[in-house]
């Protein structure tokens, strides 16, 4: 059995409501969403401990180096790399790597 609301009834007003709202800015409500939540855990980065990805990127690093780079040096630089992606600053091949004018 499904649930249905009467039509003109204020909880299928506020249905109609709801369901016109996301159509017409969902996509830019998810876009935004999605930014936030990337930001967030790319700013965690620059603090030790903080992050809950820390220890699965410090092992990677170990792994991918080595051992030759240790977790501490390669951490913020890591996270350093990836802030251009958040602010959409970026190729295909990775970050912008222009030169700032003097």
């Amino acid at each position: 059995m499904t649930a249905t609301t009467r039509p003109g009834s204020p909880l299928d007003r506020l249905d109609r409501r709801v369901t016109t709202l996301l159509a017409d800015h969902g996509l830019t409500a998810l876009r935004i969403a999605l930014g936030i939540v990337f930001l967030w855990f790319g700013a965690l980065k620059f603090f030790p401990g903080m992050s809950p990805a820390e220890d699965l990127a410090a092992r990677t690093i170990d792994v991918l180096t080595f051992g030759i780079v240790p977790p501490e040096i390669a951490l913020p630089r890591v996270g350093y790399l990836r802030l251009p992606e958040y602010s959409g600053d970026t190729d295909l091949n990775g970050p912008s790597m222009e030169r700032l004018p003097s």
